[in-house]
């Protein structure tokens, strides 16, 4: 994950399995349980409400990495952390670091963004359960990881030479 852009592809090409999962989901027990007008609407409540989240948070993400863009020129995170580096931190960056992080964290489903997550694993497959705890949320986090300790933290700590 040396782009920011790679790591941003990388959590929407998790998000697209998922559904696509939800949609095949969706069709089979529509075709076995016709009936059930109730659990169809909650599916498609947190079906809904998955993809308006992740959205936002994808939003947030191509945002922070708009700002960080303007002010380096750079995508990779090794140059941005090179251009940053013993400057004092200013307001574009700073928006830009808490932009990237907030949707990077809406994605994990970390506290306090874990709202959407509860609703989507009530009435996912398998599968989707499988994809949301165990590939999403250490996505997110090694994204955050790996996005302040490469490119922001030489704007809080002068350890660098």
């Amino acid at each position: 994950m040396h782009l920011l852009l790679t790591a941003l592809h990388g959590l929407d090409w998790v998000l697209c399995a998922v559904y696509l999962t939800f949609g095949a989901y969706k069709r089979l027990k529509k075709k076995y349980a016709p009936n059930c007008w109730t659990y169809h609407f909650s599916y498609y409540a947190a079906d809904q409400v998955n993809a308006v989240t992740n959205t936002l948070g994808a939003f947030l993400i191509l945002i922070g990495i708009g700002l960080a863009y303007a002010r380096t020129g750079a995508l990779n995170l090794a140059q941005i952390g090179e251009v940053l580096a013993g400057h004092r931190a200013d307001r574009l960056v700073i928006v830009s670091l808490s932009l990237l992080v907030a949707g990077f964290l809406i994605k994990a489903a970390i506290v306090p963004f874990h709202l959407w997550l509860a609703d989507a694993h009530a009435v996912a497959p398998a599968p989707v359960c499988i994809l949301f705890s165990g590939v999403m949320v250490e996505m997110g986090l090694y994204a955050v990881a790996r996005v302040y300790w490469t490119a922001f933290i030489g704007l809080f700590f002068d350890y660098y030479d």
